[in-house]
């Protein structure tokens, strides 16, 4: 799993996600997810198991977020150590719609994997 640090938070790709990153061929992409989760650690919708899916705008296809990505991540917050933040999923919506109930199922036992595995 790929990691970085930024302003305080640490953002750990998983290999899925960093593979459709580099699929999309947007330069920046990365830097503009993890600038919008630091600025709002509750974006989108909680789904099970903490797990929450935000939108994130196509940054050349000046379509908004509707037109963009959809990220799938959980935020994990801790003291002293600072929070985390887990990229677990992301589809280009212009592709796909959402994703299956099944594969939504496999991202939350990922991540109760991560947790016990921190």
């Amino acid at each position: 799993m790929a990691m970085q640090n930024r302003g305080g938070v640490t953002f750990i790709e998983t290999p899925n996600f960093m593979r459709a990153i580099d699929a999309f061929k947007e330069p920046g992409l990365l830097l503009a997810i993890q600038e919008a989760l630091l600025s709002n650690s509750n974006a989108g919708v909680q789904l099970k198991g903490g797990m929450r899916k935000a939108r994130v705008p196509g940054l050349d296809r000046g379509k908004g977020k509707r037109g963009g990505y959809r990220v799938w991540y959980y935020y994990l917050i801790e003291s002293e150590e600072g929070d985390i933040v887990f990229l677990l999923h992301i589809i280009d919506k212009t592709e796909k719609e959402n994703i299956s109930a099944k594969d939504e199922a496999a991202l939350v036992d990922m991540i109760k994997r991560m947790l016990a595995s921190h």
